[in-house]
């Protein structure tokens, strides 16, 4: 479906991959062509408007907001900037997320019941916070940290410092809320209706698994 192709869009995450021919040029192309893609998505929901639509325009936009920084980011040499760009991605990542969490709930119609209004409250607040901390990184590194690799397709490799761990929890659970509303529905529904339930949760396992990989993978530079 629309939000599967949208996750997927923007599921790539920084990369440890060498420089080789052409790959820094094909890499941003392919890119640019998925915010594309993005763009027609959110065109295209908005222009149905079919049920729950605004939430996945959010998380489209969301989406593009992930990728472009990052395109970006491949190509700048300046400290400053590539924090910069880092902020917003990360950002992104946490607002991409929370959105989720309010597709989800209202696909599973749990969103009726006061125990995900609260949860959605503290996601919220948390967000924001995060936010804050993201976009204060760039003047004071609080968060994350960055060393120069020339040789990699993405020359920004980050440290992580302790104060991004509370990102990375936020993004988790997160996940993993938007999986237990979409497992009880898998459970207590009929089979012939938790089918698109069970394709959006395995979805979103997977594109959690990639990202914890790259994650991994940039922390060992």
């Amino acid at each position: 479906n629309t939000l599967q192709l949208g996750l997927i869009c923007s599921a790539g995450s920084r990369t440890g991959v060498r420089k080789g021919g052409n790959g820094m040029e094909v890499f941003s192309g392919a890119a640019l062509c998925l915010v594309a893609v993005l763009i027609i998505l959110v065109y295209r929901t908005v222009r149905a408007k079919k049920r729950y639509w605004r939430e996945l325009v959010h998380i489209f936009v969301c989406c593009i907001g992930i990728t472009v920084p990052y395109v970006f980011s491949l190509f700048t040499e300046s400290y400053f900037l590539n924090s910069l760009l880092s902020a917003f991605y990360f950002s992104g990542v946490t607002w991409l997320l929370y959105f989720l969490v309010m597709y989800v709930g209202k696909l599973t119609r749990y969103s009726r019941f006061a125990p995900y209004h609260i949860s959605l409250a503290v996601f919220g607040t948390w967000a924001v916070i995060d936010t804050i901390l993201q976009l204060v990184n760039p003047f004071k590194e609080i968060m994350i940290s960055y060393t120069y690799f020339p040789e990699y397709l993405a020359r920004w490799q980050y440290v992580l410092l302790p104060l991004y761990q509370c990102h990375l929890l936020l993004s988790y659970l997160q996940v993993g809320f938007s999986l237990l509303l979409l497992g009880h529905k898998i459970w207590y529904s009929p089979k012939a209706y938790s089918k698109k339930y069970s394709v959006l949760a395995i979805g979103i396992m997977v594109i959690v698994a990639l990202n914890a990989v790259f994650l991994f993978q940039q922390d060992k530079h």
